[in-house]
């Protein structure tokens, strides 16, 4: 039987390894840590919706597509904990409210997918008033991302507290060695799945992935009005997860400190109130609890899903950065579908997109 292994166990990982052993693979999933999501997909609640633009970008078509596959499939996973309470996407002024409705109207976007709501309704749907209208996404919503990460996982070869630190090709399989040299595994194809750690193990390979340190901010229900969508703006605002809102959230480059700063609690309460004027207002900054991750960026925004080197079985899906959950259903179904030489989810142009080998083009030019 076919042995693939997928290093990571983060939203990337899980979702590639249930493709693939839903397609007859044998997967064995390697992680540094001692349970799944324990790095960017670690979040207590993460936000799920598209996000069309005017020119019906890559990144746009891609996360259209992400959604609507993964609204289906992550459903059917009756230990996931998630709310599809809709999302509303608030208007950063005039201008771009302008443009979301004639998005809506240019692309005859369906009502159920997007549609665009004046401040008034908006408000209604908030519970809240708001500066503007917004786009709302009545199939969105929240997800507990380590309860996906689990349900992908349940049925799956998983090994954890194990790191790898060199892939070694021998003869026609691949060998994963600790940092002593000593073999962990061997394995017909590897998935890199395992967010900033990649580069790392595939050193000839250009792989422009940067570190996103974020902090999501805890919010205690109890110090907060209701409110039972998710809102964004220039931050999010989840409902009340286990007592918790999530609000965020704070992005800085090459920053690998994992400690919360004071900063970031109040740029994040800056973030709430822009999108919910007054609506954290008591809230003490130096009080709230959050949490810190380093997201995969890509340089364009793209995840990177593809062969590295194909004819030796050697792939990635890595680069979410902000996006994994609505990135990881379509992705791990396009790699699956690479590796399995089955017919591919995407367009072409989609595939060409987000392959690695793009960045490979550029160092060329």
């Amino acid at each position: 039987m076919h042995k693939v292994v997928v290093i990571g166990a983060g939203i990337a990982g899980a979702s590639v390894a249930h493709a693939l052993a839903q397609r007859g693979h044998a997967v064995t999933v390697i992680e540094a840590a001692d349970t799944p999501a324990s790095g960017a997909s670690g979040n207590h609640a993460g936000v799920f919706r598209p996000l069309p633009s005017r020119d019906n970008s890559p990144l746009s078509r891609l996360l259209s597509a992400g959604f609507l596959l993964g609204r289906q499939q992550f459903a059917a996973f009756p230990d996931v904990h998630y709310g599809w309470t809709g999302v509303l996407h608030i208007a950063r002024d005039d201008k771009h409210a302008t443009t979301q409705r004639r998005i809506v109207a240019e692309q005859s976007l369906p009502a159920d997918f997007c549609r665009y709501v004046d401040r008034d309704e908006a408000s209604t749907l908030a519970a809240w008033p708001v500066e503007q209208g917004g786009w709302w996404f009545a199939q969105g919503g929240w997800i507990n991302p380590p309860s996906l990460c689990r349900a992908l996982l349940a049925n799956i070869d998983c090994r954890f507290n194990q790191l790898v630190a060199r892939l070694v090709r021998a003869e026609s399989h691949w060998q994963l060695l600790d940092s002593a040299g000593n073999a962990i595994i061997h394995a017909d194809d590897v998935v890199l799945a395992n967010g900033i750690g990649a580069p790392a193990l595939v050193p000839d390979f250009p792989l422009p992935i940067r570190v996103g340190r974020g902090l999501v901010s805890h919010v205690p229900e109890a110090a907060t009005p209701p409110f039972n969508i998710v809102a964004t703006r220039l931050g999010y605002v989840t409902p009340a997860v286990d007592g918790l809102r999530c609000a965020g959230a704070t992005m800085t480059a090459d920053d690998l400190d994992p400690t919360p700063r004071l900063a970031d609690h109040i740029e994040n309460l800056h973030r709430l109130d822009m999108a919910l004027p007054g609506f954290g207002t008591g809230l003490d900054p130096a009080k709230l609890e959050g949490r810190v991750s380093f997201r995969p960026m890509s340089p364009d925004r793209l995840p990177m899903v593809g062969p590295l080197a194909a004819n030796e079985g050697l792939w990635i899906i890595d680069g979410f950065g902000a996006r994994g959950l609505v990135f990881a259903a379509i992705c791990a179904d396009l790699l699956a579908c690479q590796i399995s030489d089955g017919s591919l989810p995407l367009e072409a142009d989609l595939v060409a997109a987000v392959a690695p080998a793009r960045f490979q083009k550029q160092r060329r030019m």
